[in-house]
Order: C-alpha cells, then structure tokens, then sequence
C-alpha cells in the first residue's frame, strides 16, 4: 500500500515536470506566475504523501527509484526561476 502512495505522490512531481516542459521547455524564461505556485503545491504533496506511507514503502525495491526520480526531475524546477538556459 506504501508504494501507491508514494506513487500517487509523484504523479504530482511528473505533472509539475510536464507544466515545466510546456511552458518553458529551453529554461530560458519565465513561466506564469501560477506555474510556479503549483509547483510548490505538488512538491509539497509528494513530500506529504511520502512521509505518510511511512516504513512501509522501504520493504519494496520500488520507493528508492521513485525518490531518486523525484530529485533529478526537481532539479530544473528548481532552477527554472533563475532563467539560467541549459542550451
């Protein structure tokens, strides 16, 4: 049951992601003011509804690529607001 949650959770991080690629695809310059509210909200949830599966999550081999996926797609949110091109 763990893993679903946690897998819910970073439907909310892929969705961010797509919202990145729509808008800014090169990072080279702004997205709507709201895009990045949602962002915030969608990291917010995942890190919610990772905490709250708790240990059990842990028990599959699943969680730990779930986790690492979620920090290399956050990485160009995260610098997406300093408008800094990656091409």
């Amino acid at each position: 049951m763990g893993t679903k949650i946690t897998l819910t959770g970073f439907g909310f991080v892929l969705v961010n992601f797509l919202t990145l690629l729509w808008y800014n695809p090169t990072l080279d310059q702004d997205c709507p003011t709201w895009v990045y509210y949602s962002w915030a909200v969608g990291l917010f949830l995942y890190q919610t509804f990772d905490a709250v599966d708790g240990t059990q999550a842990y028990e599959y081999s699943f969680h730990p690529l779930l986790s690492f996926s979620n920090s290399i797609l956050r990485a160009p949110l995260a610098l997406s607001p300093f408008v800094l091109p990656f091409f």
